[in-house]
């Protein structure tokens, strides 16, 4: 797999292009209600289009980003923003503790529920977020990088949470 900053990047011409006034709205319709069983036609052309291939090699790889497309084109137009303020924990942070707390928890297509359900959260406040570390935690997934990834989470949290409470 390539490295960290690849994804990222990938993540960002995505969010941009799924944001963009020019993509197709009943395209991103489709990418809104698509599930890992029936990933509609729009998918497979985003997805040979704008990913690289050594990130699309494997059914699993293929399903990470029907959980990611999905995400994002619930959130569409504002949809990724690297700013420390929309870190996933700083976003989990307006939200009660129980969803961090279920979110640090879930594993497998749990995590890809519980990814799709913060995306809805995020558009019901309006909120752009890191979709880089979302999609690092699907695609480096392996046992020591998830549980680095989901303590970042939660730091960035922590650390939300008292900056509003010394605000308050």
């Amino acid at each position: 797999m390539t490295n960290t900053s690849d994804l990222r990047n990938v993540i960002a011409v995505l969010a941009g292009m799924l944001g963009s006034s020019r993509f197709p709205k009943g395209d991103l319709a489709e990418l809104r209600r698509m599930t890992n069983d029936s990933p509609p036609l729009p998918f497979w052309r985003v997805l040979y289009d704008y990913v690289p291939e050594a990130f699309r090699m494997n059914e699993s790889m293929e399903n990470n980003w029907i959980t990611l497309l999905n995400g994002m084109a619930i959130m569409a137009p504002e949809i990724h923003s690297e700013a420390p303020s929309h870190s996933v924990g700083a976003i989990f942070a307006s939200f009660p503790v129980q969803r961090i707390n279920t979110f640090l928890r879930s594993k497998d297509k749990n995590l890809s529920d519980q990814i799709r359900l913060f995306a809805r959260l995020c558009i019901s406040k309006n909120m752009p977020v890191d979709w880089g570390t979302l999609a690092q935690l699907l695609f480096y997934s392996d046992k020591k990088s998830e549980e680095k990834i989901k303590r970042d989470i939660a730091k960035d949290y922590i650390q939300a949470k008292k900056k509003k409470e010394d605000v308050a």
